[in-house]
């Protein structure tokens, strides 16, 4: 792999100015589909297919996240095993890192560093930005997102532990043993927050000091939820069933239904931090085009629009 250098050869009206939303299409499963949309919030226009439109090529087979790291776009395409980089003026592929089993979502360490997690491996990929792979840590399982404080990485593993990666020695330093189905951590505060899965209801954790503690478990209604999320503005939390969306305080105190779409495949959730709207993927049946859907920070409905295929995580850019 070498350098990303900006090469400038190609414009597209594909590009609009002001906020937009990267919207990640991971495709169907092993025809080499995915791609990216990107959603303009000033006007609701709604580019299909950027990638393949502006580099005359296919992405690859799954694009499971994409990130910003050093002014550029990094995608991660999960079942091609590589994470391609492109430009974020003109969205042209400047670079590729090849190595990967099925990675899965990248954490930016440093200017230079990565961390990459991976579906099949059974561990954690450290990269160089320039180099590409440097190394590798055992994990038991697959481990998915991961979310950062000043001092270090929280890495969710579906086999039920929470790992830690320490930003200054460049090393997993330690692990919290939670219940299975881990996917998604967040940093609030000086915690980091996960939810679990066990049986027919969802579980979630504050973990502070390496210490796990229940902030709230659905046994009494017994229901699990799809993805979570947490509204800065709103000061609450948003919980997300494949239909429904619900809201709850900070506190993990009176939860109530926000919005609902009965005939919806809710797949994926995201919060604007600095209005408080929220994008929700619709992965509808999984073989057709998706939709974006588009709240206010009062979880009204604002707008939706068409997508690619398996709409999925989202990212806001400039």
């Amino acid at each position: 792999m070498g350098s990303c250098k900006p090469n400038g050869e190609k414009k597209s009206n594909a590009v609009s100015a002001g906020s937009k939303l990267i919207i990640c299409c991971e495709g169907n499963f092993g025809w080499g589909n995915s791609d990216f949309d990107i959603y303009n919030l000033r006007d609701n226009e709604l580019n299909l297919k950027v990638y393949k439109a502006l580099n005359n090529a296919s992405l690859g087979d799954v694009l499971q996240s994409a990130s910003i790291w050093n002014g550029y776009l990094y995608l991660v395409v999960n079942n091609s095993g590589k994470i391609v980089a492109l430009d974020t003026v003109n969205y042209i592929k400047q670079d590729v890192i090849f190595g990967f089993n099925s990675p899965r979502y990248m954490q930016a360490i440093t200017n230079q560093k990565a961390l990459v997690t991976d579906l099949y491996a059974n561990k954690i990929y450290l990269i160089d930005r320039t180099e590409g792979i440097e190394q590798t840590f055992p994990v038991k399982g697959f481990c998915e997102g991961m979310a950062a404080s000043d001092d270090e990485i929280a890495i969710a593993c579906t086999k039920g532990t929470v790992y830690f990666f320490n930003k200054s020695r460049m090393h997993l330093s330690d692990s919290v043993e939670l219940e299975k189905g881990s996917k998604k951590v967040i940093y609030i505060g000086n915690s980091f927050y996960t939810m679990c899965l066990k049986g027919s209801k969802s579980i979630m954790y504050e973990i502070q000091n390496k210490q796990a503690t229940v902030t709230w478990d659905t046994s009494i209604h017994k229901n699990q939820y799809v993805s979570f999320a947490f509204n800065k503005i709103k000061n609450e939390w948003l919980f997300m069933q494949s239909n429904r969306l619900y809201s709850m305080s900070r506190n993990f105190k009176n939860l109530k239904i926000e919005y609902s779409n009965p005939s919806a495949n809710f797949y994926s959730i995201s919060v604007n931090p600095t209005n408080g709207e929220v994008y929700i993927s619709n992965a509808k049946d999984y073989v057709s085009a998706g939709e974006i859907i588009r709240l206010s920070s009062e979880y009204q409905f604002m707008h939706s629009a068409a997508t690619g295929i398996i709409p999925g995580f989202t990212l806001l850019v400039e």
